[in-house]
């Protein structure tokens, strides 16, 4: 599975560099597992990540196709869409 010393502390976006390696892992095979070892996140997050990259097509293998540029894309496009939590104060009275 994954080492914890592997894994990188608190919540980090994927850098463009990080999704390359993905995309290249994957195409050569590699299970989510392995690449979650490589980049050093948990394995769930290369399951969403393949799903966030996923270009609809199936390569010579049945599996499906991960685009790294997509996967960036829409990381930024959800990243704008959120908006700061706003922190309300409500006071009881008694």
């Amino acid at each position: 599975m994954e080492s914890k010393a592997n894994v990188r502390r608190g919540a980090k976006d994927l850098q463009l560099f990080e999704r390359k390696r993905i995309e290249q892992m994957q195409s050569a095979g590699h299970s989510a597992e392995e690449i979650a070892v490589e980049i050093g996140v948990c394995y769930v997050t290369i399951y969403r990540e393949l799903k966030r990259g996923d270009t609809g097509e199936m390569d010579v293998l049945g599996r499906r196709v991960y685009d790294a540029e997509l996967a960036q894309r829409k990381a930024a496009l959800a990243r704008r869409n959120t908006t700061p939590t706003s922190r309300t104060t409500t006071f009881r009275t008694t």
